[in-house]
């Protein structure tokens, strides 16, 4: 728990600190290779938490490791900090947040929508408008379907979720017939 409050400060801080919104879009991709490959890199994590290495070692190797990602100067000095500050194995955590954040800052939203059967394109785009409409952001979906629902649609955005499936709707019926209603 405290380390999700402490990586979505960390988090909060760096988009403060840049400068557009090209540039938050090249911050959270490089965030996220970054974490990415600390988490798949067992090497690279036991050489960064082991205590036996000197700090300027752990910061030698960082910093070869961005810029190899060619990130930015602002990048390069927040992996120092977070080196430094012994966070660094936060990273994952801080580029979720991080994400999260510039979406909400450049008006995007992701929507995980669960259909009954596969959708047209034409079906997809017009969902997508609609949820764009609806939320007053622009809209990624994330499409899967799932017979189950029997039909309808149900969507999730944030923590919002819209449950139109007939499924939902059943369940709604069974429950006011057993309660008398």
């Amino acid at each position: 728990m405290v380390e999700g409050i402490i990586a979505q400060r960390y988090a909060k801080a760096l988009l403060n600190l840049t400068p557009s919104s090209a540039e938050i879009e090249r911050t959270s991709g490089v965030l996220n290779t970054i974490g990415q490959l600390y988490n798949e890199n067992e090497e690279l994590r036991n050489f960064i938490l082991e205590p036996k290495h000197s700090r300027s070692k752990k910061s030698a190797v960082i910093k070869d490791l961005v810029v190899k990602l060619e990130s930015s100067e602002l990048i390069q000095k927040f992996c120092r900090f977070l080196l430094e500050k012994k966070r660094f194995n936060s990273i994952s955590a801080v580029a979720t947040n991080y994400q999260r954040l510039g979406d909400e800052k450049l008006g995007r939203a992701t929507a995980h929508i669960v259909t009954a059967r596969e959708l047209s394109s034409a079906e997809k785009e017009k969902l997508k408008g609609d949820l764009s409409t609806y939320s007053g952001k622009k809209i990624e979906p994330i499409i899967e379907s799932d017979p189950s629902i029997i039909g309808g649609v149900i969507t999730t955005i944030g923590s919002l979720v819209l449950d139109g499936s007939i499924r939902n709707r059943l369940n709604l019926i069974r429950e006011n017939l057993s309660e008398g209603n």
